[in-house]
């Protein structure tokens, strides 16, 4: 007798633990008193935004690149008012050419055109002369520094640690003042061939996704756009003034000086009117004309939309939090997909503890044979392996049926390229798709963005692409041919094969400089 009660307050301590882990919940679509602002008195909460209702904004996933190349140039083609693009890369090359040569067209036209780019992200693409020809055509590029203005303000500005702060938000708006035809395009793409698969090589075969919407959401995207561009006008027209106050070198001074110079050595690639000469061009057209109907466009009316934007420069750091409340809101399943695993304590133990109380998570990264950043950032990542899958020999979620299981994406062996995507769903409930990598980078210096959504039916087609998309298991076979599952052992294994916690802090700051 005394045995059977021992053994039902043990099981009856395990449910009041279990149910303790998940007791505090925050729900991401609460008002902003729920997130912790900047201390900043000139920001505080100004960089939070409403919530929005269902019926409120039509979501929409662009899960291949093929998708969001067609669906970018439909947009600037029909573009009325204003285009606002925001990315971290533009690369001088196919899918960049025949985008500035739209943007240019619609300059014409009448349309605003703004662009803001990281120059440091971009700096090895040969965009400069690309850059000054955009610029001296009429479009505004908020970010543009002259190469010497750039290295010097970047290196010996006023702002201690600047280097380390990038701009990794992925925002385009088209006709945002237009509350009927407004849309916008947040997510993980940039703007290059390998975002898209304009290539023929499977290394430039990447795999992202970004999310569209339209509806009251788009005046948040571009509000945030606008705080950024904003930002970047007072930087450039100062010149990065130096802590003696006095500009070493004034941008705009550089930039007039600059467009005085001829723009011969440009390569223009494709007109928009002309007939493509390279396979490459060839396909760019084709992706470009693609009518919408061949596009895989599944659109969601059920979706209740918050926007967060991460400054770290400024001291918000709202996304993690969004993260973390969903963990703790989730009771079955957790599916993540990201660049890179490297997670905070703080979201490493709120995985865990879902873990605990039964919610099965599914975790997909990249490999070796796929990441775009070299071996060092997978050895970091499969460092961290071991502290989550640990957790499915605790009793608590051995008894409540939870469990970790990580995933690293093939990559060339299947013929295919990096995973580049930052997204997850939550209980086919509740879903983020932006720019935020789990990793150090994104937490305490990048500038980021997400779109939160609430729908129940954009959660199961997330759901359903992971699993037959992304991890394509074959029955026959009896594994998945996309995607390899790592085993306890191998977690193990990795982390012990880092020998001593001076190279895994070294990795760290490897990661937090280069990532």
């Amino acid at each position: 007798m005394l045995r059977h009660n021992y053994f039902f307050v043990v099981i009856f301590s395990l449910f009041l633990t279990q149910q303790a882990l998940g007791a505090v919940k925050y729900s991401t679509f609460d008002d902003s008193t729920k997130y912790k602002c900047s201390p900043r008195p000139e920001v505080e909460c100004k960089g939070l935004m409403n919530t929005h209702s269902e019926g409120q904004n039509q979501v929409f996933t662009l899960k291949r690149g093929v998708d969001a190349f067609t669906y970018r140039v439909k947009l600037i083609r029909e573009a009325k008012r204003s285009i606002r693009m925001q990315y971290l890369i533009y690369k001088n090359d196919e899918a960049g050419r025949f985008i500035a040569n739209l943007l240019k067209q619609k300059h014409d036209e009448g349309v605003q055109v703004t662009l803001l780019v990281d120059m440091l992200a971009s700096f090895g693409f040969g965009v400069w002369d690309f850059f000054r020809d955009l610029i001296k055509y009429g479009i505004e590029i908020a970010s543009y520094e002259e190469p010497v203005t750039f290295i010097i303000n970047e290196i010996f500005g006023s702002t201690p640690g600047s280097l380390l702060h990038r701009y990794h938000e992925k925002i385009m708006v088209v006709d945002g003042e237009d509350d009927e035809k407004g849309v916008a395009i947040m997510g993980g793409l940039n703007i290059a061939n390998e975002y898209f698969r304009i290539s023929k090589d499977a290394i430039h075969l990447w795999t992202d996704m970004d999310i569209g919407f339209k509806g009251t959401a788009v005046k948040d995207a571009m509000e945030m756009f606008d705080r950024d561009v904003n930002y970047f006008r007072q930087l450039t027209s100062s010149g990065h003034s130096q802590p003696s106050g006095e500009d070493i070198f004034n941008n705009n001074d550089l930039i007039t000086r600059a467009n005085k110079r001829p723009a011969s050595s440009i390569e223009h690639g494709t007109l928009v009117d002309e007939t493509p000469k390279t396979d490459l061009e060839k396909m760019t057209v084709e992706y470009a004309n693609l009518p919408i109907s061949a596009l895989n466009l599944a659109i969601y009316t059920d979706a209740k939309v918050r926007l967060f934007q991460s400054r770290p420069r400024l001291k918000e750091f709202y996304i993690e939090e969004v993260y973390i409340n969903m963990i703790n809101e989730s009771e079955k399943e957790i599916i993540i997909v990201n660049a890179y695993y490297i997670p905070s304590n703080n979201i490493k133990e709120a995985l865990r503890n879902a873990a605990k109380r039964g919610v099965k998570i599914h975790i997909l990264t990249n490999s070796f044979g796929s990441t775009d950043m070299g071996g060092t950032i997978t050895s970091v990542s499969q460092y961290y392996y071991h502290g989550l899958m640990s957790v499915n020999f605790d009793p608590m979620a051995i008894w409540s049926g939870g469990q970790v299981r990580i995933y690293e994406w093939k990559g060339r062996p299947i013929g295919e390229g990096t995973v580049h995507a930052k997204w997850a769903t939550f209980d086919r409930k509740q879903s983020i798709i932006g720019s935020y990598n789990l990793a150090p980078r994104s937490k305490y210096f990048d500038g980021e963005s997400i779109v939160a959504v609430q729908s129940r039916s954009m959660g199961i087609e997330l759901a359903k692409y992971f699993h037959e998309e992304m991890l394509t298991f074959d029955k026959t076979k009896g594994k998945f041919t996309r995607s390899d599952e790592i085993s306890p052992r191998q977690a193990e294994r990795f982390y012990n094969n880092v020998p001593g916690e001076q190279i895994k802090l070294w990795f760290q700051r490897l990661v937090e400089i280069h990532l």
